[in-house]
């Protein structure tokens, strides 16, 4: 889904840029963060007003997959 190395999640992980947990032995993270971290690092050539509103919709997205109970 990022594209990345599990040892370059991990770093990513470990630095704080993507809220996890882990209750035992494996890494739980929401599909929220993940979408929002992707989202955020893709949109590099974006300008701001073109992230706030890519951001928007993801946000109206997520919500609505909330709201179904699919997230």
């Amino acid at each position: 889904m990022l594209g990345v190395s599990r040892q370059t999640l991990v770093r990513i992980l470990m630095v704080g840029e993507l809220p996890y947990s882990q209750p035992s032995k494996h890494r739980y993270l929401l599909l929220a963060d993940v979408l929002r971290y992707k989202a955020d690092h893709e949109w590099g050539d974006f300008s701001p007003e073109q992230k706030s509103a890519n951001r928007d919709f993801l946000d109206a997205e997520l919500l609505a997959a909330s709201s179904q109970g699919i997230v």
